[in-house]
């Protein structure tokens, strides 16, 4: 995601089985994960504020 800098990846749940029902990867292109993250918001990595300047995830820091 380019407002926070970071693969969106690191915004998929990847552990969630519906990320392997859905034939996803690390390797799954940005259009698919968003794409499938806009049809399944369960997929998302919460919570996440977007504004137009940023967007911040809530999850700890350390974490990126």
């Amino acid at each position: 995601m380019v407002k926070m800098s970071i693969p969106t990846i690191e915004l998929v749940h990847t552990n969630e089985k519906l990320f392997r029902t859905l034939d996803l990867s690390r390797d799954s292109k940005d259009e698919v994960l968003i794409q499938e993250m806009l049809q399944n918001p369960t997929l998302i990595e919460r919570p996440l504020v977007i504004s137009r300047e940023r967007a911040i995830n809530g999850r700890p820091q350390s974490v990126f």
